[in-house]
């Protein structure tokens, strides 16, 4: 059964065809089937110009990075927990908690406890460590900051803040938005 417009969204408007020739590039560059970011898309594409740069600067933190790919999800369901995204938190389960390895445990401890939970190893709690004192602080601190930098080289740091940041954002947007997890990811939503 088809679900109405607006009962997945029901703060904005998805746009529908015909598109604006740049939003509709930037949605047939992200396809993904079922599980494609459509409704996340949909709304962007009212703004096309803008949302040609969200889906750039996504596609680059997501496929073409430096940064583990286990870690950076890490980032991103901590930052999905953190600001109750329940998209961010729908599709990254849908996608990436079974490709990255990550148990129903750590999941849980994602959203519920903190970085020193035991089911994570010392780089993986210093990334739920930078996420925590981003998202509350708007900053790293100093002590937190020299472990990283123990860790990663630069660009990783550089890349690492950005998909913080990058996945605030996003969160931001769709919750403000509301914009609701696509079909495919529904079963995950958490919050």
């Amino acid at each position: 059964m088809t679900q109405p417009a607006e009962e997945i969204n029901a703060r904005f408007p998805l746009a529908t065809p015909p598109y604006h020739p740049k939003a509709k590039e930037a949605i047939d560059q992200v396809d993904m089937g079922d599980l494609s970011p459509q409704n996340f898309l949909r709304v962007l594409a009212h703004h096309p110009r803008l949302m040609g740069n969200v889906v750039t600067l996504g596609g680059t933190l997501m496929y073409r990075t430096a940064l583990d790919e286990r870690l950076r999800e890490i980032a991103i369901f901590r930052v999905a927990a953190r600001t109750r995204s329940n998209y961010e938190w729908a599709m990254h389960s849908a996608l990436f908690k079974e490709r990255c390895r990550l148990g129903d445990d750590q999941i849980a401890a994602l959203k519920d406890l903190p970085p020193s939970a035991p089911c994570w190893n010392a780089r993986e709690r210093l990334v739920i460590t930078a996420v925590d004192e981003l998202h509350d602080t708007s900053t790293i601190g100093d002590a937190t900051w020299a472990l990283l930098r123990a860790e990663w080289d630069q660009a990783q740091l550089l890349e690492l803040l950005m998909v913080i940041g990058f996945y605030h954002m996003v969160a931001f947007f769709l919750n403000a938005t509301g914009v609701g997890p696509e079909r495919g990811a529904l079963r995950f939503a958490a919050f």
